[in-house]
């Protein structure tokens, strides 16, 4: 078979009527892409049989790129080509490119022109005297001509070897343009088995070495004519590196690793390549280049860059629109052509720039790309509720900033500021105000509310121990937390596991971060009685920590473990075995003192409000309750040791053993329920004697706990 297409190839003439199909039906294609393989091998080392030996090796080139040529005809007529794997035809284009290539360079060489550099290296690879054998028999070796002229490359001898190199390129790039589409490949390339010799990372380390020698050149040549060759010569060496490296992606397209290093490499190389361009006037190049390969990101980069690289001019065009130039007009024709493709590299170029103004002001046929990319974009959602709100989509803008206030950990003055801004533009969002008293609007902004009251409470318990003169600004928030835990918690000294986590939440608030409603429980819950609320004050810190656990958006079990906690440290709180020594006191002297105690003023407050009264458990329930098992604490904690975790554990253990001991050997349990019939009873004096009287004191439960410190349930409002 082989021998019939090497005959095929030396005499097939297309155009002659009586040339007949020079290959049969239904061929073995593995064994026809074998032949056709070694074929197009010989037809690289003039091995051909039909090949007459010539002292012409300019004729015999050009004969060898047309056997070429018939090489890919008679499989095209006999529908093979088609057939063949796309390895098997990359292989013989390459061959292909490779002949014209030669035959350039070889043209150059004849002429006499850089003959030293070339001899120089093909000797350094055959031997000494194997010029005319290197081109006739040894052209599959031209990657190891390459390596030995990168070699000996000096700044001296870079322009000849450019001239060389590029003669090589250029006529395969040729062959290409005008015969590359016959071999039916895609574009871009297609991943193959074989490597092109083109791919080899000798030959792209090679051009890229070539282009910065034609650099340096170029800062210090005086001579125009040299300058325009190198200007030449580098929008050349460009395009054939780029074009090196994507073909080496596409060899590479099946190598996961390799490829992930190849397209790194093409990624750093292309601005390198390409931005040069800009400074010897030949922009139109760059951005052609650019164009070809889809380098969206150079392109953005090309667009706003400064041919001086002044950093300053580029700041201008990017921050203010106004004083662009035709920069602008390139960007909103990309738009237009590539659509996301380029838009997604040009705001994340602004946004990486500074340059937000430039993308929440795009042009209105542009609104939506700039809507899909936030979209796709959620680190980017700060962002995007300006740009709703710009289109007028206040629900939307709404939504997002409710979901970004509700991931943000940093800033609690930002949350505040996103949540008051999300609740005015949802009220924003309904057709007339006089929808926002029906009942599903009331709910949806009592959403809001809540998450406001949360803030609020957090920043009012910064504004106590401020005021309380426990703040030291000049010290850091972990020493300022461990003066806080020393002055209102005391107690908490001999309990270094609850402690730790008091200061680690304490240091969170100091900060100015935002800290979970179930920390800000704890830190409520786990302070002293002497730095808790006065008597007099409406509201409690217990029932404070109520009202946040009723606002908090936690799983059932996330939730019964926050509200046992809380009560089991409450009942805890007041000294009940002093309490339940009652030998020497009148029974008004006894319920005096219990009506003193956190507990009966916190319960007070709790049932009075509707919306925290079921909450109550008593003493006895909690006694029956376990504490927290480990994985719940480690899903609150995460980020927390196993060990500090497991010693949190035993902490609320050793609290819940506390209370055990505390009902079994006080009057708590009577206690609590003359708590609860003192309020019954309290009920039904308003209800017989003032209609208004269980509205006002519900309202006089919810003022404000400390004057400039705590809100109360309807006070913890914007």
């Amino acid at each position: 078979m082989q021998e019939r297409i090497e005959s095929a190839v030396w005499f097939y003439d297309a155009s002659h009527p009586l040339q007949l199909d020079a290959l049969p039906d239904h061929l073995d294609l593995h064994v026809l892409e074998h032949c056709v393989v070694n074929v197009s091998t010989d037809l690289l080392t003039s091995s051909l049989r039909y090949m007459p030996k010539t002292v012409d090796l300019r004729t015999q080139l050009a004969q060898r790129v047309a056997c070429a040529l018939r090489l890919r005809d008679v499989l095209g007529r006999n529908g093979y080509l088609a057939q063949l794997s796309i390895s098997t035809r990359i292989h013989l284009r390459a061959d292909a490119e490779l002949l014209a290539g030669a035959s350039d360079l070889w043209r150059l060489f004849d002429a006499g022109e850089h003959a030293a550099v070339l001899v120089t290296a093909i000797e350094s690879v055959l031997g000494p005297g194997c010029e005319r054998v290197f081109f006739e028999q040894a052209l599959p070796r031209m990657v190891e001509i390459l390596a030995a002229l990168h070699a000996q490359l000096t700044p001296s001898n870079a322009v000849v070897c450019t001239r060389l190199v590029l003669a090589l390129f250029l006529g395969a790039t040729r062959f290409r343009l005008e015969h590359g589409a016959a071999y039916q490949q895609t574009s871009p390339p297609s991943s193959s088995a074989f490597e092109p010799w083109y791919a080899s990372p000798v030959c792209v380390r090679l051009l890229e070495s070539l282009f910065d020698a034609a650099i340096n050149r170029l800062e210090h040549t005086q001579e125009a004519a040299a300058d325009a060759e190198l200007r030449t010569q580098l929008c050349a060496l460009a395009e054939q590196a780029l074009n090196a490296y994507e073909a080496r992606e596409a060899f590479l397209s099946n190598d996961a690793d390799g490829l992930a290093a190849a397209q790194a490499a093409f990624s750093r190389a292309r601005p390198s390549l390409l931005r040069p361009l800009l400074g010897i006037g030949r922009a139109d190049k760059a951005f052609a280049l650019a164009e070809h390969h889809r380098d969206f990101h150079t392109l953005v980069v090309l667009c706003f860059a400064d041919p001086a690289n002044n950093d300053d001019s580029k700041r201008i065009k990017l921050m203010n629109p106004a004083s662009s130039d035709s920069s602008d007009a390139r960007v909103e024709l990309y738009l237009d052509a590539y659509g996301m493709d380029f838009a997604n590299e040009l705001y994340q170029y602004y946004i990486k720039h500074g340059a937000v103004r430039r993308l929440l002001e795009p042009r209105a046929e542009h609104a939506h790309l700039v809507s899909r990319f936030l979209d796709e974009h959620p680190q980017y959602s700060r962002l995007a509720w300006v740009h709703d709100s710009a289109l007028d989509q206040y629900e939307r803008a709404s939504s997002t900033l409710r979901a970004c206030a509700q991931q943000e950990r940093l800033d609690v003055q930002a949350k505040q500021r996103m949540l008051s801004i999300g609740k005015l533009l949802h009220l924003a969002s309904l057709p007339s105000m006089e929808g926002v008293s029906a009942p599903a609007q009331q709910a949806t902004l009592e959403t809001w509310d809540d998450a406001l009251d949360l803030v609020h409470i957090q920043t009012r318990l910064h504004a106590r121990w401020v005021e309380a003169t426990l703040v030291d600004e000049n010290a850091p928030a972990e020493a300022q937390a461990e003066h806080i835990a020393s002055s209102i918690a005391p107690l908490l000294d001999n309990r270094p596991t609850l402690r730790s986590l008091f200061v680690s939440f304490a240091s969170e608030v100091i900060a100015g971060h935002v800290v979970t409603g179930e920390d800000i429980i704890d830190l409520l819950t786990l302070a002293d009685r002497s730095f808790a609320a006065p008597q007099d004050s409406a509201l409690t810190d217990f029932a404070i920590a109520v009202q946040v656990l009723v606002r908090l958006d936690l799983s059932s079990a996330r939730r019964d473990a926050a509200l046992v906690s809380l009560w089991r440290r409450l009942y805890l709180m007041d000294d009940w075995e002093a309490l339940s020594d009652t030998a020497s006191l009148t029974d008004e002297q006894v319920l005096q003192n219990v009506q003193n105690t956190t507990a009966f003023h916190t319960l007070q407050s709790v049932l009075a409000d509707d919306s925290t009264a079921e909450t109550v458990i008593s003493p006895e329930s909690i006694c029956t309750m376990a504490p927290p098992d480990l994985s719940l604490l480690k899903e609150r904690l995460q980020g927390l040791p196993d060990t500090q975790i497991q010693a949190i554990h035993d902490a609320f253990q050793e609290e819940h053993d506390a209370l055990a001991h505390t009902v079994e050997c006080t009057r708590l349990s009577a206690y609590f329920s003359h708590i609860l019939s003192v309020r019954l009873i309290n009920k039904e004096d308003w209800d017989m004697d003032d209609e208004d009287a269980p509205e006002r004191k519900l309202e006089d439960t919810t003022t404000p706990l400390y004057e400039t410190s705590m809100p109360g349930a309807s006070t913890m409002l914007m």
